[in-house]
């Protein structure tokens, strides 16, 4: 068991040592490990569309944001940016300032 449990009996100092992994034999673990996952990915994955001109997309600049869209125009075969809405630029609608007005009173 790679955990230890709570318990009120005696441990050796040599237990509460913190243990150093090597980074040399964990790194090749972990690529293999992604290999295989990948691998595993692959089996299923099917290749998508190739995209065409004037095609529309929808992604991210930065981290993920629900009121934050970035939309892509692809011309070319090469995507440029056409718009980006950030939180500052969308408009406060009445139902959020009346909401917002409404808890500030309470």
């Amino acid at each position: 068991m790679g955990r230890r449990l709570r318990t009120s009996i005696p441990v050796t100092g040599d237990m509460l040592k913190p243990q150093l992994h090597d980074p040399e034999e964990v790194l090749p673990k972990l690529k293999e490990r992604q290999r295989k996952q990948k691998k595993q990915h692959d089996r299923s994955a099917k290749e998508l569309p190739p995209l065409r001109d004037g095609e529309i997309l929808q992604g991210r600049n930065g981290a993920w944001r629900v009121s934050k869209k970035s939309e892509q125009s692809v011309k070319d075969g090469v995507s440029q940016a056409e718009e980006i809405i950030t939180d500052d630029d969308l408009p406060e609608t009445a139902a959020e300032s009346t909401s917002v007005a409404d808890n500030a009173s309470r």
